[in-house]
């Protein structure tokens, strides 16, 4: 009984205690909520103030640091201004030539279907994001009319293009890259060569590894029987200076070339030569590997 007793009054004091501090909150919750524009302008006087700090900054460790800082603002804030308008239209084109290629690539109906309706999702999503007659409208415009086969379209679209964009800049890297593949459609192999020859120059000057222009271009050499400038060309992608040669073998199936780093690693580049699927086996350290090799495939491996 005594406990009982003692157990009620101990429920029936935090019951007070709580409606008190539950009272207390709710005054303070109110107080904070007709204050509410004080605190937006502090926020955005925050912003402002670290806006003018960047744009007075040519230091790249603090440019970043003060854009992380930015985005934390922005983040629960009003989120569309937390990322660059340029960076999330990427986001959209990322996904929009992700799954027009998996729609183009893929043997199975059912998936060509679903793979086509996300495409033309982002697509419209990106449509509606972007302004007319900018480098992305164009950009957007001249894939739509090479994918139709409109090559009279995408030809003019990207002449526009390369009118427009900065000579030598990453963008003109990628417009001629683009150019090259309306070529490819045409047939006018020297042309392609041309412009993904230009497209490559400037990506390795950019220092840019992941770049599409040099492994089509070593994959066309080979195809012409240029098996040295093959491999230099699809090996300049993952070997810069410093990297020695240490072998190579022009087998007619798997033509190879090795090399040793800086730091001791292997590199090895090799192309199945076989319109094919082909299995490899590659000793190099003391555990040899097998790997698989889709056809007309050129593939570097680092050990």
């Amino acid at each position: 009984m005594k406990i009982f007793l003692v157990t009620t009054l101990l429920l029936f004091f935090q019951n007070s205690l709580f409606s008190q501090n539950l009272d207390a909150f709710t005054n303070v919750l109110e107080s904070k909520m007709n204050k509410y524009k004080v605190y937006d302008l502090q926020k955005e006087k925050r912003i402002e103030t670290l806006l003018e700090k960047i744009d007075k900054t040519n230091h790249l460790d603090e440019l970043y640091k003060m854009n992380n800082v930015v985005f934390e603002e922005y983040q629960f804030y009003s989120f569309d201004k937390a990322l660059p308008e340029s960076l999330i239209n990427n986001y959209f084109f990322a996904y929009e030539e992700g799954y027009s290629g998996l729609a183009y690539t893929t043997a199975v109906k059912r998936n060509q279907l679903n793979y086509t309706k996300l495409y033309s999702a982002y697509k419209d999503a990106l449509y509606s994001r972007i302004k007319p007659n900018t480098e992305e409208a164009l950009r957007l415009k001249e894939k739509e009319y090479r994918d139709s086969r409109n090559l009279g379209m995408s030809y003019l679209v990207n002449s526009q293009k390369l009118e427009n964009v900065e000579m030598g800049s990453r963008g003109f890297s990628l417009v001629t890259f683009e150019r090259s593949l309306l070529y490819e459609l045409n047939s006018e192999s020297e042309k392609q060569k041309v412009y993904l020859t230009l497209s490559a120059i400037l990506d390795i000057k950019a220092s840019v590894k992941d770049n599409a222009s040099m492994g089509t271009l070593a994959k066309i050499l080979f195809m012409e029987g240029d098996i040295d400038n093959s491999h230099r060309a699809h090996s300049s992608k993952f070997v810069p200076s410093g990297f020695v040669s240490i072998g190579s073998s022009n087998w007619s199936e798997f033509p190879n070339v090795a090399y040793k780093t800086p730091e001791g690693k292997i590199v090895v580049v090799v192309l199945n030569n076989s319109d094919v699927q082909n299995a490899l086996n590659i000793n190099v350290s003391d555990e040899p590997i097998t790997v698989t090799l889709p056809a007309e495939l050129v593939a570097t491996f680092v050990w």
